[in-house]
């Protein structure tokens, strides 16, 4: 099967998967940035730009990591691999954050 191809079956099995109800990504849970992003997809990579102390860390950890795990308690057959690399809070800092962000 060529690339031509492969796009459009991934093209075909994403719109089956919609009209059964289905999702092709992890929403993000902001209605008006959804018209921007509409949330994770599978295999891709998430790049957050913007002038430093504007709350890029923040909103990456709360849409990436907090509405991520509230998506998969209500679909529990969906399996996602998250990896983070922080440069400027150690695991436990960025372990607490979330937990603090849970507990709000």
């Amino acid at each position: 099967m060529n690339a031509f191809d492969r796009l459009i079956q991934n093209i075909e099995d994403n719109y089956e998967r919609k009209e059964k109800g289905g999702y092709n990504f992890i929403p993000v849970g902001f209605e008006r940035f959804e018209d921007y992003y509409p949330g994770m997809i599978k295999s891709s990579y998430t790049i957050w730009t913007a002038n430093s102390g504007v709350g890029k860390s923040k909103l990456s950890r709360f849409i990436c990591i907090t509405k991520v795990l509230d998506f998969v308690k209500d679909h529990p057959e969906i399996k996602p691999i998250i990896i983070v690399f922080s440069l400027e809070l150690t695991q436990e800092e960025y372990i607490a954050d979330i937990l603090c962000s849970k507990l709000n």
